[in-house]
């Protein structure tokens, strides 16, 4: 298993352009955003939406940059569902990481 940064420095290298991390900072919005309604309601659909959005809007930023393929070829030979081959945690925190790294510079 990677650490932290180097997973980060991974995470990076397929995640290049402006609205792709867009698109992976708002999956982690609507994680949060999900999740906080499922503790108000206790609703379901709430909690599977934590776990299925990442597919939908994370796969629209892909699309847009252009390397789809090559992520979801890595993820499979990572055996992850993410690209730098770690934790669901650590991809939520590296979506939220690099979208502002990039709004920074």
């Amino acid at each position: 298993m990677r650490g932290f940064w180097e997973g980060y420095i991974v995470f990076k290298k397929h995640h290049t352009t402006f609205f792709n991390l867009i698109f992976h900072f708002l999956t982690s919005l609507l994680q949060i955003y999900f999740f906080i309604c499922f503790c108000y309601t206790l609703n379901l659909m709430w909690f599977l939406l934590v776990f299925t959005i990442p597919y939908i809007t994370d796969a629209i930023g892909h699309l847009c940059e252009g390397n789809f393929k090559k992520v979801l070829f890595i993820s499979k030979q990572n055996k992850k569902t993410n690209s730098a081959g770690v934790n669901g945690f650590d991809n939520f925190l590296y979506r939220i990481l690099a979208f502002f790294e990039k709004v920074i510079s």
